[in-house]
């Protein structure tokens, strides 16, 4: 069963399925999550605390708290998707999502990365032509994190958060 590790601000967005009991886990089931403002909308980044695979939402609302679950499975499935892993292994890699538990935060050097992640997503959003950004901006955005090397301790080393996903849901 996956574990979604909230920060304090996403706890409270989730607090009617909130344990505040840290429940650590790996590869697919791990991942650390953080409620942020950006362009005065709410936005919700994932990480994956095992291969650092971040996932963006922008603009979420009370419906789209509610309906999380869903709304993650099939975001993942669209990056997996991007990353040109096939259809069969995106369906096994969904199974083993199943159900979620929302918990306190427990890795710092995950937490870091996602500090990292939102400046880097400021940067990119200031740059970006003014307007309304589309999905397909907001992809693009995920996209590029997901390219870019960053350090992990559970490597020890800098590793690339796309490759190390695309390998991790192979079968």
């Amino acid at each position: 069963m996956p574990n979604i590790a909230c920060t304090q601000k996403l706890a409270v967005e989730f607090k009617d399925r909130y344990e505040p009991a840290a429940i650590p886990t790996d590869g697919l089931r791990g991942w650390h999550a953080n409620l942020l403002t950006l362009k005065r909308r709410k936005c919700v980044l994932l990480t994956n605390e095992q291969t650092r695979f971040s996932i963006f939402f922008f603009g979420f609302r009370k419906p789209d708290f509610a309906n999380f679950q869903n709304l993650f499975s099939e975001r993942f499935a669209n990056e997996l998707k991007w990353l040109g892993i096939p259809n069969p292994q995106i369906a096994q890699a969904r199974l083993q999502l199943g159900p979620f538990t929302f918990g306190k935060t427990y890795c710092r050097s995950t937490l870091g990365t996602m500090k990292e992640r939102q400046l880097e997503l400021e940067y990119l959003i200031e740059r970006m032509p003014e307007g309304i950004l589309t999905d397909q901006d907001y992809n693009y955005l995920s996209h590029q994190m997901n390219n870019a090397p960053t350090y992990t301790k559970f490597h020890n080393k800098y590793i690339w958060p796309a490759q190390e996903m695309a390998s991790m849901t192979r079968i």
